[in-house]
């Protein structure tokens, strides 16, 4: 049987020197069949963050499993768009957001000075 390499990829979740750490990686290896064997994948997604780490497997070895893997992947896509739908509704909310003005003791609003006196 010839072996195929696996396909390997991960990428970083967070700018270069963040304080946060995480990744999301996957691994992708397709066996081919013989007279033997029937064609299978061996695959896995890995999620990392912080301490915490989930793998999810991915291995099909009969149509019905291949089935159920694209199900999940199906699952997985759709909560992703519902959280990309949100926080990109949030993104929008933030930016739009302008803070109250600031008011003393009796309710009155104070503006806001800034100085410009220079220190010698």
């Amino acid at each position: 049987m010839k072996k195929n390499p696996p396909k390997i990829r991960r990428d970083w979740l967070n700018p270069l020197r963040h304080e946060d750490t995480g990744a999301i990686a996957h691994y992708l290896r397709v066996l081919p069949g013989d007279d033997d064997r029937r064609p299978s994948l061996q695959g896995s997604l890995t999620l990392r963050d912080c301490n915490r780490q989930i793998e999810l497997d991915f291995h099909c070895y009969t149509v019905k499993a291949c089935r159920e893997r694209l199900r999940k992947l199906d699952l997985i896509r759709a909560h992703l768009d519902a959280i990309e739908q949100e926080v990109r509704a949030a993104q929008q909310a933030i930016a739009q957001y302008k803070p109250p003005a600031k008011k003393d003791r009796r309710g009155k609003k104070v503006q806001r000075t800034y100085s410009t006196a220079q220190s010698a």
